[in-house]
């Protein structure tokens, strides 16, 4: 079980596992929970990092970790603390195209960048949306997204986590500084000339492709 807050370790009661979560000041509450979970942990000023994926998506999992606490150790010297002593980033079954969700102490990374192009359906997924180019550019694509998308998930727990407003009601809020937040990790690591390509590849493709197929503006 992974979950907003801190969880204390299972107790087995008969035939039935129990896990308590404690969780303060938070905003929001979600769990997830796999009997396939593995994972990888990092410590960024005194902030426990977990990075949570299934079996076989080791190394995808260790990107996220690595996008994670970078993106942690950016984010607060910019934006101010971290509130909460714990950071779960999830690999999770997301539908509708979205790339991660976002909540109190905890973000989720949908399972189709952990894996192959060629690796069953969610991997032809993200291999459509990224038609084009050799399979070995295709995964240079994929391996620069996970990170891009698990920095903004990172930024959210200061944009909505800490700075609030509502993220369903009003997503435009939150959405475009996630996105800001996710740039400026990407300039801090690597320089500009790789944030003016993530920015063309990861933010400003959107726009096109939503005027490609037919999108007009909205809120």
């Amino acid at each position: 079980v992974v979950a907003t807050g801190i969880e204390d370790a299972p107790r087995v009661i008969g035939n039935r596992t129990e896990v308590f979560v404690r969780a303060g000041f938070v905003r929001d509450f979600a769990l997830a929970a796999s009997t396939r979970f593995s994972h990888r942990d990092r410590t960024v000023g005194g902030v426990n990092v977990r990075s949570w994926f299934v079996d076989g998506h080791e190394a995808s999992g260790a990107r996220a970790l690595d996008a994670a606490a970078h993106s942690m150790r950016i984010f607060a010297r910019r934006f101010g603390a971290y509130p909460y002593t714990e950071l779960d980033v999830v690999e999770a079954p997301l539908v509708g195209g979205a790339g991660g969700v976002e909540f109190s102490g905890m973000v989720t990374i949908a399972n189709m960048f952990y894996q192959p192009m060629s690796a069953g359906p969610q991997g032809g997924v993200l291999g459509s949306l990224l038609a084009g180019g050799s399979a070995q550019d295709l995964e240079a694509r994929r391996e620069s997204m996970i990170e891009f998308v698990t920095a903004h998930e990172v930024s959210h727990q200061w944009w909505h986590g800490l700075v609030g407003s509502d993220s369903r009601e009003h997503p435009f809020q939150d959405e475009c500084l996630a996105q800001y937040s996710a740039v400026l990790y990407m300039q801090e690591r690597y320089g500009a000339e790789r944030a003016r390509r993530e920015t063309e590849q990861q933010v400003t493709a959107g726009y096109h492709m939503m005027r490609l197929m037919g999108g007009t503006d909205a809120a």
